[in-house]
């Protein structure tokens, strides 16, 4: 849920964890171009993981937005989860983990 919603950051609150994202200075800004397709940004020193409900819904969801999630045949199983890899619509990698049935 978003609890913070500022012009310089958000924060993200949710089940005990907090994200603050905070916003791209201009002058950094104006130098990051995104493509199509995105250029995926692999080499970074976090991967985000969500846990969600239904992975074919996250898939429609990335679709509709610019983003990708790998096709179901892609997907492993780990600690009771089915986990897929994906990226946002500027390339950030991200996973996402449904509990198995």
């Amino acid at each position: 849920m978003v609890a913070e919603d500022a012009a310089s950051h958000l924060l993200l609150q949710g089940s005990g964890v907090e994200l603050v994202i905070h916003a791209i200075p201009r002058r950094i800004a104006a130098q990051i171009t995104i493509t199509r397709p995105p250029a995926l940004r692999e080499q970074t020193p976090i991967k985000p993981a969500f846990l969600v409900a239904d992975l074919d819904a996250v898939r429609a969801a990335a679709t509709a937005t610019g983003g990708f999630l790998k096709p179901a045949e892609a997907a492993w199983r780990i600690r009771g989860m089915v986990v897929l890899d994906g990226w946002d619509p500027e390339g950030n990698v991200v996973q996402f983990k449904q509990p198995e049935a």
